[in-house]
């Protein structure tokens, strides 16, 4: 279908009795159908489009494991079906993670 059809069937308003609308079809006021044509770009590339606002990201995890280390663990994708881990086995090593991202993000990086 290369439309969406909308149609306000009916306009429920409090019920006398629970369950039931306080209206009947008959009833209803401005009932109408609306046609919305989507935009459809028959070239549109996902990689190079300027409208793409957010691009895809795998879901990401943070936790400690058994010997208190931190894991940060990202879920596999297509090209890498297993998980990929990050370990660091000491609160030096969050600190060190942490300054080298808060220095990328002020350089714009």
């Amino acid at each position: 279908m290369s439309t969406i059809d909308t149609q306000i069937e009916m306009l429920h308003l409090p019920a006398e009795t629970p369950g039931e609308p306080a209206t009947s079809e008959a009833e209803v006021v401005g009932a109408e159908t609306l046609e919305v044509e989507p935009a459809v770009e028959p070239d549109f590339d996902w990689f190079a489009d300027d409208s793409v606002v957010i691009r895809e990201q795998l879901q990401t995890a943070v936790y400690r494991n058994r010997v208190n280390a931190v894991v940060i663990r990202q879920e596999g994708s297509g090209y890498e079906p297993e998980d990929q881990f990050v370990i660091l086995r000491d609160a030096e090593a969050v600190r060190t993670l942490i300054a080298v991202l808060q220095r990328e993000l002020r350089s714009g990086g």
